[in-house]
């Protein structure tokens, strides 16, 4: 089953009454909400269109339900911290009762309420305060969509097949029923199988039912008006390659320069630098950093322990600080703010930490779905070939098809836990895709520029991390991103490089690898633009990357739809191996220029194409 609700974490039970908010018409940006009444950009929300990706759920989910979210977490921050002690408050985040977690869940949430705390009592204003709430509510809005979308979207998928099954196996307990009825009894044999069947039917039911009420949740989350659309999310939540240049450091290093604590900390005229916070966690919280030098991976239990403990110790702290520092007579004292800003340093570390690492171990979850799957794909196999199958193997084999069922939806997720886990690594590393302001224009728009955000402007934010490293730091010389042959596998290329011809280029290198949302690693190539405008190379045009062949082919009759002089141009599906992975690479070739302006088109519509 599905992990845990973001929002009810966060909120600690706290009902969020999502339908029974008022409206606003104050289009002031100073959301303060000790004075103002419920901000909330429509009456109504907008009818759902007939199809609904990812990115529209998002929007719906933060535009209808953020400020009802910002509102309890203003209002639980302050009742709690004049109604309880640290550590009582904190103990009361952690033993919240949450279903199937994963101890590193826990350990984040606590982070995550430590630095809202922080951040809620040393803020300048009032209306620092409030919208570190609202963006605090849109991540969490944002990452709660994500997953409750591919639960839906995966029980839309399986609707069929689990009505279909549980009508065939109905029909064998009926016809079980109806001989009993006809001679008086049936055989110790037959009794034992129709009782199986019946518990076996009932289990299947339970999961069709769980299934349902994710449905509702949904329905609920993203205000579905009607309730019955088309979800899509397939390319959103294919299992990318998560790049070996795309290290924790380099998240770590852009949440020191993109994060607003690390401005805050300015302002109290205290310096964070990522070399001394970094040395800072290695003096005060070294157990980690230890496994990490014996090789100690995310995968073992010891592991996750440690990493809680570490998260754990230092949200504790940082509130126990933040509160005698607010409660201190004399609260100038720049021991006391050190100590606080030090602790906050960490604590965005430990927090971007322990988010790369619940990617790393989706990532080894899926491994083990994989090996998992294969075994039973073969056991299916079998029972399914048995000609003359007892009552025992007509058991089997239902079970069997139950389980496979259950794998399937393992699989969902734990693609869903990797996209939430990548997306809320982005939002911890210091990306803003969602911005208060921009909640006022219709969901199609919001929608677009959140997607935007998660692939252009986190490309944008990594890229120029790695700019200023290169001209900070010499020991990176040697990592510096050069034009990569692979997109995913480099995320971004950066400085100038001379045309080893005399001809002078026009577009010369500024980003031109881009991490687009769930398609695999494609092979960019560097195309000259000469003075005339002509492409120096023939060109192929990537429209995307797969893990599974049909999904290329599917993709292709979509685009071809919409594109139809795409079939004037001849088509290839590249295998690749990555990671260990095998993929498929959609791939056009032809004409360089008439190329080059049909994947513009292609983009604007919202496609992924890019020419190599």
């Amino acid at each position: 089953m599905f992990r845990f609700n973001y929002c009810k974490l966060l909120l600690l039970g706290i009902p969020m009454f999502l339908a029974a908010c008022t409206v606003n018409d104050d289009k002031s940006e100073d959301y303060l909400f000790e004075e103002k009444p419920a901000l909330v950009f429509e009456t109504n929300p907008e009818p759902a269109d007939e199809k609904m990706d990812v990115y529209g759920a998002i929007a719906r989910a933060v535009k209808y339900n953020v400020d009802v979210v910002g509102r309890s977490l203003h209002k639980r921050v302050n009742e709690d911290k004049v109604s309880m002690s640290p550590e009582k408050l904190m103990k009361k985040i952690e033993n919240a009762n949450v279903r199937d977690e994963n101890i590193l869940y826990k350990g984040l949430r606590m982070l995550d309420f430590a630095l809202i705390y922080a951040n809620a009592n040393l803020g300048a204003t009032q209306k620092y305060a409030d919208n570190y709430y609202y963006e605090a509510a849109a991540k969490y809005l944002t990452l709660e969509a994500i997953r409750a979308h591919q639960s839906v979207w995966f029980a839309d998928r399986k609707e069929r097949l689990i009505n279909s099954l549980i009508r065939q196996e109905h029909r064998i307990v009926s016809d079980l029923n109806l001989k009993e009825l006809k001679q008086g009894s049936l055989t110790d044999e037959e009794y034992d199988y129709a009782n199986n069947q019946k518990v076996l039917l009932l289990k299947l039911k339970d999961l069709w039912n769980f299934m349902n009420s994710e449905r509702q949740a949904y329905i609920d989350l993203v205000k579905l008006d009607p309730p019955q659309v088309e979800l899509e999310g397939r390319r959103f939540y294919a299992l990318e390659n998560f790049d070996e240049d795309y290290t924790l450091e380099l998240f770590q290093e852009a949440a020191v320069r993109n994060r607003k604590e690390f401005a805050l900390a300015k302002e109290y005229s205290q310096l964070l630098p990522y070399s001394q916070v970094r040395r800072y966690i290695s003096n005060n919280y070294p157990p980690v950093a230890r496994l990490d030098v014996n090789g100690v991976k995310v995968e073992y239990d010891i592991y996750k322990q440690e990493l809680y403990e570490k998260a754990a110790s230092i949200a504790q702290k940082l509130v126990s600080l933040v509160y005698e520092y607010k409660n201190s007579k004399n609260p100038l004292k720049e021991k006391s703010l050190k100590e606080i800003f030090d602790e906050i340093g960490a604590a965005v570390l430990t927090q971007v930490e322990v988010s790369y690492q619940l990617v790393m171990l989706a990532d080894y979850e899926y491994e083990n779905w994989l090996i998992a799957a294969e075994s039973h794909k073969k056991e299916l196999q079998r029972l399914k070939k048995i000609r003359h199958p007892t009552n025992a193997d007509k058991l089997a084999l239902f079970k069997a098809k139950i389980t496979e069922i259950k794998l399937e939806q393992r699989k969902s997720q734990i693609f869903a836990e990797r996209a939430e886990a990548l997306r809320g690594l982005y939002f911890n590393a210091g990306l803003s895709p969602i911005k208060i302001s921009m909640l006022r224009l219709p969901v199609k728009d919001v929608a677009a520029d959140i997607k935007k955000s998660f692939n252009h402007d986190l490309v944008e934010m990594l890229a120029n991390v790695k700019v200023q490293l290169n001209s900070e730091h010499s020991e990176y010389n040697a990592h510096i991103w050069t034009a990569p042959s692979d997109w995913l596998e480099n995320v971004a290329s950066e400085g100038k490089k001379q045309n080893k011809d005399n001809t002078e280029v026009i577009n010369k290198q500024k980003v031109i690898a881009v991490k687009k949302e769930n398609v695999a690693p494609v092979v960019v190539q560097k195309t000259n633009i000469t003075k005339n405008n002509t492409l120096t190379k023939p060109a192929v045009i990537q429209l995307g990357a797969y893990l599974e062949s049909k999904n290329a082919d599917e993709d292709w009759e979509e685009i071809i739809l919409k594109f139809p002089e795409l079939k004037n141009h001849k088509k290839n599906k590249e295998k690749t191996v990555i990671n260990g992975k095998n993929w498929e690479r959609l791939q056009v070739s032809g004409d360089a220029n008439v190329l080059a302006g049909l994947c513009d088109k292609i983009k604007k519509q919202g496609y992924d194409c890019f020419l190599k």
